[in-house]
């Protein structure tokens, strides 16, 4: 059983980046202190609408935690996707088989970010494509 949920979270992903020494796993952890991030794990944690977190190292031993996909040029040399395999809120039994994590660097996001934006995006925009769909999945594709 999981200490806590945040342990657990802030615990693999140390291990993702590689941070194994009790020195910077201390720093790393202290990152988690800021309030941005401290937001967003909680978001991602304890909310049953949220699907993944992005981050991204900012230091040797600091990350940034962000809820929005973040711009391919944030990324200094990878970033951990968390995803959250459930919709509902995680418990400390079931936070382990619930979330998996990955490693993105910043050529993989930058070939996604560029098939969503030179392949996807004008296959939802063009008028033919959308005949039959509503009005709300319409204006939702449209706003993003």
């Amino acid at each position: 059983m999981v200490e806590s949920k945040e342990e657990y979270f802030i615990t693999r992903l140390a291990n993702c980046f590689g941070i194994k020494q009790k020195a910077n796993y201390d720093k790393f952890k202290k990152s988690f202190e800021l309030e941005d991030n401290k937001q967003n794990m909680e978001i991602l944690l304890n909310k049953d609408d949220i699907e993944a977190v992005f981050c991204l190292l900012t230091g040797a031993d600091s990350c940034t935690l962000k809820i929005e996909c973040p711009d391919p040029d944030k990324y200094k040399k990878k970033g951990i996707v968390c995803l959250k395999l459930t919709n509902e809120v995680l418990t400390t039994e079931s936070i382990a088989s619930s979330l998996i994590f990955f490693e993105m660097t910043r050529n993989v996001h930058q070939h996604c970010y560029l098939l969503f934006q030179e392949v996807l995006g004008p296959v939802f925009q063009n008028a033919n494509n959308q005949s039959g769909w509503t009005d709300l999945i319409t204006k939702d594709l449209m706003e993003k």
